[in-house]
């Protein structure tokens, strides 16, 4: 008997009979049906007692870059490509300088759905609406596009709408407003920096003036080739007083190597023959000469005519040597003024050159405060001209952002989706009931047939016997030929 029950336990262990489930279900599908209108009646009722709750979209363009409206350089940029501008943006979109800006324009704060209560001070008013508006707002960009869309869930499907425009609007504007406040700083910072650069200015032309007077000129321009001619000049004058010199010393050192010679010797030389008095003392010396020689011919040595022929020789003589001294005389002057000739212009050549140089560093000096002066006054006129350019650009700025397409009010609600309600609430009945009735007909051990018999306790059935009506009908079980034979048989079994 036992072998036959552990035997019995191991063919149970591995087999389910799920008939009684499906029987148990069967039986009660008009209760399924029950539960199931009257969950579905059930949550109908309930979702009516529920607020609707709406949702609206504003889509809004972030531009990839600035737009060149006008014929001025931009004065702001940025590098749309790097991988953080976006989401920087979306961040910025639901900051709370940009929320604080959207709850004060659209007075949030007195709206009752979002303030928390009109009782409450202006900041609490502000810091309830803010959160209200942080927990219905949601800001997702659109994958590989430049748009973003803002999503607002309110009570009403225009205050829904509104709200989503307002904030991407409060967006747009707070963007265009740190433009603004950028371009007013570097505005302020031109000011001061254009200020700076015109005092700069005067003192650097002031340095000039002053180092101008200080050297005694008007203005460095030409001087250049001022003081190259005056050097050309000196440089002329030097190479002709040379050349004087040279001519003179050439002259001078000949006639003063004849020196000590007859003096016949020395009137024969260009230099001193070509002399008017030395040719005419030249002319009386071959006369003189010639009346000696005829008085010596016709009167001798003795004769008062050769006497006074030969004193008159000795007077050319003493003529010629006087002449020819002062001849000499001349020639060693003029060698030495033309020596001293070339020495003062070599000095003067000496000086310019002196002063040349002292030109050129003192030119110098000015060429670097004139160049410096102008570098400032190109930086000066680089930023008046951004200064103007900013001037115009402050009455007309266009922002990086535009709403591309506005919210509207929604026809149908967002919350509660009332049919998707219904139809979960129902499934979710009908499964509990299911459920109960599984577990229940798992719970009951009560054998209703002879093939529950051996499912339920492992036994073999030795016959059956039909369940009997009424109490008082078991006296006539005996008197019964067909229930007799089966107590008959369970007798025997």
């Amino acid at each position: 008997m036992a072998i036959s029950l552990v035997e019995n336990g191991k063919k149970k262990e591995g087999f389910i009979d799920f008939t009684p489930y499906f029987n148990k279900i069967k039986h009660k599908l008009i209760w399924c049906l029950v539960v199931v209108v009257v969950a579905a009646a059930a949550s109908w009722i309930l979702t009516r007692f529920m607020s609707s709750s709406y949702t609206a979209t504003a889509t809004v363009l972030f531009k990839a870059q600035s737009q060149d409206v006008t014929p001025l350089p931009r004065l702001e940029n940025y590098d749309s490509t790097r991988s953080d501008y976006y989401e920087t943006k979306y961040a910025l979109m639901g900051s709370r300088v940009v929320l604080e800006a959207a709850v004060k324009a659209l007075k949030l704060d007195r709206d009752p759905e979002f303030n928390g209560g009109d009782n409450l001070d202006e900041a609490a008013r502000v810091n309830n609406a803010l959160r209200a508006l942080q927990k219905n707002l949601t800001i997702s960009g659109v994958r590989t596009t430049q748009l973003v869309s803002v999503s607002m869930e309110a009570k009403s499907p225009q205050k829904a709408a509104d709200i989503a425009n307002g904030v991407a609007q409060a967006f747009i504007d707070y963007s265009l407003a740190q433009k603004q406040k950028i371009l007013l700083q570097a505005q302020g910072w031109n000011e001061k920096m254009m200020d700076d650069l015109r005092d700069k200015l005067d003192r650097q032309k002031a340095d000039i003036d002053d180092f101008l007077k200080q050297n005694g000129l008007l203005t460095f321009r030409s001087m250049d080739g001022y003081e190259t001619e005056r050097l050309g000049i000196v440089i002329n004058h030097l190479a002709d007083a040379t050349q004087r010199r040279l001519k003179a010393q050439t002259v001078w050192d000949k006639v003063r190597r004849q020196q000590g010679k007859a003096p016949e010797a020395i009137i024969s030389l260009p230099e001193i023959s070509g002399h008017p008095q030395i040719q005419d003392l030249r002319i009386a010396l071959i006369q003189t000469r010639r009346n000696l020689s005829e008085a010596a011919k016709h009167y001798g040595p003795k004769h008062p005519k050769y006497l006074q022929a030969q004193a008159q020789l000795q007077v050319v003589n003493g003529q010629i040597g006087q002449v020819l001294g002062e001849l000499l005389n001349g020639l060693r002057q003029q060698y030495q003024i033309a020596l001293d000739d070339e020495q003062h212009y070599q000095k003067m050549l000496d000086d310019q050159k002196a002063d040349f140089q002292a030109l050129g560093a003192r030119r110098d000096k000015y060429n670097t405060m004139m160049t410096a002066l102008n570098k400032t006054e190109e930086l000066y006129k680089s930023l008046y001209q951004r200064a103007n350019e900013q001037k115009l650009s402050e009455s007309f700025s266009v922002p990086d952002e535009v709403i591309y397409d506005a919210a509207v009010p929604p026809n149908l609600p967002s919350k509660p989706q009332r049919g998707l309600l219904i139809v979960m609430a129902t499934l979710m009945a009908l499964a509990l009931y299911i459920m109960y009735l599984i577990v229940s007909t798992a719970l009951d051990k009560t054998v209703n047939s002879i093939s529950e018999l051996k499912a339920k306790t492992g036994l073999d059935a030795s016959g059956e016997f039909p369940l009997l009506p009424q109490a008082n009908s078991a006296k006539l079980t005996f008197q019964n030929l067909l229930y007799a034979d089966m107590l008959h048989s369970l007798r025997l079994a």
